[in-house]
């Protein structure tokens, strides 16, 4: 799947992502998943494209310019490379380099993500997720961290959605998982969308 992606040229990139994109809106804000004629606030988890991923750039600018009533926010690793921890981003040039070189909010205690128990009597919250390979029961295939699955069993209750070109859904065969994988909901690559 590395070598694949790497394959991608920038102009590949941005089309896909375009795809990727108009398949989000279509499928997730535009249906029940996120039901934007409410007054629910939206809070929404990205990751910092790194590596020939989609480009969640354009998407974190598509959101901004197209739901009012929304929050932003991108991981950041914690200093002892256990934990990763998300922070409410207004603007793409507040990230820097952190760990592994990916891009990453800088640390305010008061911008952090916290997830409450009610919270879904008045926000959504939508986690999209990175990874190299999914199967069609949800099952991902990360970077080895596990970040991810740690971060999602301390706040299950959120919508997760990978977000991935379309080679990389493995079609006719499971990934194998161990006992702390956590599934994603939908997969949304630049032809597909995958209710889990």
């Amino acid at each position: 799947m590395k070598q694949k992606r790497n394959l991608l040229s920038s102009d590949m990139i941005t089309e896909l992502t375009d795809s990727i994109i108009s398949n989000i809106f279509t499928n997730v804000f535009d249906k029940d998943i996120a039901d934007t004629s409410s007054d629910l606030l939206y809070n929404i988890l990205l990751f910092a494209a790194y590596n020939k991923e989609p480009d969640t750039y354009s998407l974190f600018n598509a959101l901004k310019l197209s739901l009012n009533n929304i929050n932003i926010y991108f991981p950041k690793v914690s200093d002892d490379k256990r934990n990763m921890e998300f922070f409410k981003t207004d603007n793409i040039n507040e990230l820097r380099p952190g760990y592994m070189n990916i891009p990453e909010p800088e640390f305010n205690n008061e911008k952090v993500y916290y997830q409450s128990e009610n919270d879904s009597l008045t926000c959504k919250n939508i986690i999209f997720l990175p990874g190299l390979a999914f199967d069609k029961m949800g099952h991902r295939v990360g970077y080895g961290g596990g970040f991810y699955d740690k971060y999602l069993q301390k706040h299950h209750n959120m919508i997760k959605i990978a977000l991935c070109y379309d080679f990389q859904v493995i079609d006719n065969q499971y990934i194998e998982t161990e006992e702390y994988d956590i599934c994603v909901n939908y997969i949304v690559t630049d032809k597909r969308f995958i209710e889990i």
